[in-house]
């Protein structure tokens, strides 16, 4: 999240995905990005690490009323086609982005639209990475031990 807010501060708002958009008057602020991890498969890498294909999605809504038809007003085309310069720009934060704690670059796997009826335009993009999970590898601490001179071991 704090990637997005830096590298496309046209968002404002940038959230988990908790079904906001899914109630009549959403709490947000438009244009948002709403973020959710939907599915990830893992596979053993050995020694208690895992390997995980995880999915991003990135719900981007704007309130946009704007007419897109070809005789529109400029003014009007110019705010409309605004989503899709964020939707580009948020593109460009997350592809190949990765951190140094396992992540590999996300990739951008998709796009589509979602058709709604309340005149809000959604898009989606859906970004995969590859992760490895080391958490369960068990810790082993060292402990002081002490021979006596009988060949024992003293606690």
């Amino acid at each position: 999240m704090e990637r997005l807010k830096t590298e496309v501060p046209a968002l404002k708002w940038i959230a988990e995905d908790i079904g906001q958009l899914d109630i009549e008057n959403p709490p947000v602020s438009f244009p948002c990005a709403l973020i959710s991890y939907t599915n990830s498969t893992y596979e053993e890498l050995g020694n208690m690490n895992q390997g995980g294909l995880v999915t991003i999605n990135i719900r981007l809504a704007f309130n946009a009323h704007a007419d897109t038809y070809a005789v529109a007003p400029e003014s009007h085309l110019d705010a409309s086609l605004e989503r899709f310069e964020v939707e580009n720009n948020v593109y460009k934060a997350l592809h190949g982005w990765g951190d140094e704690d396992g992540f590999q670059g996300l990739s951008r796997v998709s796009s589509a639209s979602e058709r709604r009826a309340d005149g809000m335009k959604v898009r989606e993009l859906q970004f995969t990475t590859y992760y490895i999970d080391g958490s369960a590898v068990p810790v082993y601490t060292a402990q002081a031990v002490s021979l006596n001179v009988n060949g024992g071991i003293i606690d």
